[in-house]
């Protein structure tokens, strides 16, 4: 990683990811996905229909279905495609998720509806599974703490994991005020002792499709951002957020957006 030494992994294909620590998850232009070892150049394509996250080191995958005028999600086997563990509806806004760095856990979010009504969210709730333990988890309760909320927008792909897969960042946007003054706010949730912990010294009202990035500092202290402070005339700012101390620290101005958003990257380690 010093930049003296390049090797061609692919050439054709729009992401590429770690599936293991020896071998690379490659997605082609045309959604076929397939396994590469890193000392070899054979390729096992995987049956990936419908399919949009491929656990890390497993062969579950994450696939949304039509339902009548809508959709539904599903973890899916993609070994056999048989073995199916039904996630509920997939609704735009409500329906972000992701795989735990280990493989171990998949996280989701899942819409709140109000007695007698499918149709209409009112908030949503972070659940948990894993496919050795099928049985879907809640392990939040805004509705009880704050009321109507939303977790994140609509990228379903912003729940930010911990590198020991220990914790889970996301924003929390209150739907009981006008839509001109609903923010959000960065939370965090142990895994472990299912507690949240709510940050407060920064919001945003810039939360709609999406809030920005949350990317995590390698030693798992801090979380990286781009956004734009109330009453600053500066360009986006690059801020990190202490997850010990609360405190908010601006890094750098003048974040611009390559691909739509002035959003964080990746956050590395020092050289040397």
């Amino acid at each position: 990683m010093d930049g003296t030494q390049r090797t061609l992994v692919s050439e054709y294909a729009s992401q590429i990811e770690w599936w293991s620590p020896d071998t690379w998850l490659i997605w082609t232009p045309g959604r076929q996905a397939y396994l590469q070892r890193q000392d070899s150049a054979e390729r096992e394509y995987l049956n990936v229909r419908g399919v949009s996250s491929i656990q890390p080191g497993g062969r579950w995958g994450v696939l949304s279905q039509p339902d009548g005028d809508g959709f539904r999600r599903a973890l899916i086997n993609l070994s056999n495609r048989a073995e199916q563990i039904d996630l509920g509806i997939d609704l735009a806004y409500y329906n972000d998720s992701t795989w735990s760095p280990d493989g171990l856990r998949f996280v989701y979010v899942a819409p709140v509806f109000a007695d007698g009504d499918e149709e209409t969210p009112i908030g949503s709730e972070l659940h948990t599974i894993s496919p050795t333990s099928p049985t879907p988890i809640r392990i939040t309760s805004f509705a009880s703490s704050y009321g109507n909320v939303r977790i994140n927008g609509v990228a379903a792909s912003a729940l930010s994991w911990s590198p020991d897969s220990s914790r889970l960042a996301f924003w929390v946007i209150d739907l009981s005020q006008p839509q001109a003054e609903q923010t959000a706010r960065i939370h965090v949730l142990d895994m472990g002792t299912r507690t949240v912990n709510s940050y407060c010294r920064f919001s945003t009202t810039t939360h709609t499709p999406n809030p920005p990035r949350l990317v995590w500092s390698p030693d798992g202290t801090q979380l990286a951002f781009g956004a734009d402070i109330a009453d600053d005339t500066r360009p986006t700012l690059l801020l990190t957020l202490d997850l010990t101390s609360g405190i908010v620290t601006i890094m750098s101005e003048g974040l611009y957006p390559a691909l739509g958003t002035p959003d964080v990257a990746a956050w590395g380690l020092p050289p040397g």
